[in-house]
Formats: structure tokens, C-alpha cells, sequence
């Protein structure tokens, strides 16, 4: 056993001796392959970024116009969910799919069809 471990460890040195191994062709081959998908990650976030701003500022342009509060004197979700009067479900539906219904014109105005997208 002991012989075939140095065995191994013979063949392995004198295969890797020829090899040429250098940290700089190791770090340009390692850049080579993934700055692509740096730069795909990079277009991503700007983005990304823009929109969450954007609805960032519609929620609090929303929040201020229908004078929306945070629910005082309560410690539980579940609490807060039955307390809600049917009225407040109601327009919460209701901005619900007005919101779904801009988003759906705006991905048919982003393809230019009204159907989705085709393979």
C-alpha cells in the first residue's frame, strides 16, 4: 500500500513538471472568463437600482395621498388582518388590480404586441 502511494506521488511529480503554472496566465485566464458576467451583472444593477427608487417614491407619493398610517396597538399579523374593515379590503383590492393592470399595458407597450412572448 505504502509502495503504490509512492507510486502515485512519483508519477504525479514528473507529470507535473512540464506543466507551466504561473499565478498572472492563471489570473487573466480567470478574468477572461468572468468579466462577462461581471458586466452582465453590472448592466443589471443600475437598473435594478433605478426602479427600486422609482417605486420607492410611488409608495410614499401613495402613502401621503391616501393619508395611509401604520397600525397602532398591534403586536400580532394575524391581529392586524382581522382587523381590517371590509371597505379597507375592498380598495386594497382594488389598488391591487389597478397596479397589475398598469404593469400588464406596460409589458404590452415594452414587447409592442399585446400577445407574450413567442420562441
Amino acid at each position: 500500500m505504502i509502495f503504490k502511494n509512492r507510486a502515485i506521488l512519483k508519477f504525479a511529480s514528473t507529470s507535473l513538471k512540464g506543466a507551466q503554472f504561473s499565478t498572472k496566465t492563471a489570473a487573466s485566464q480567470a478574468k477572461s472568463r468572468f468579466q462577462p458576467y461581471a458586466q452582465k451583472l453590472a448592466d443589471v444593477c443600475e437598473p435594478v437600482t433605478y426602479w427600486t427608487t422609482v417605486g420607492k417614491e410611488l409608495f410614499q407619493q401613495v402613502y401621503h395621498s391616501q393619508k395611509m398610517a401604520n397600525p397602532s396597538n398591534v403586536h400580532s399579523p394575524f391581529l392586524f388582518w382581522k382587523s381590517q374593515s371590509s371597505e379597507t379590503w375592498g380598495r386594497n383590492f382594488y389598488l391591487g388590480v389597478e397596479l397589475l393592470g398598469i404593469f400588464s399595458v406596460g409589458q404590452m407597450i415594452g414587447r409592442r404586441k399585446v400577445t407574450s412572448y413567442g420562441h
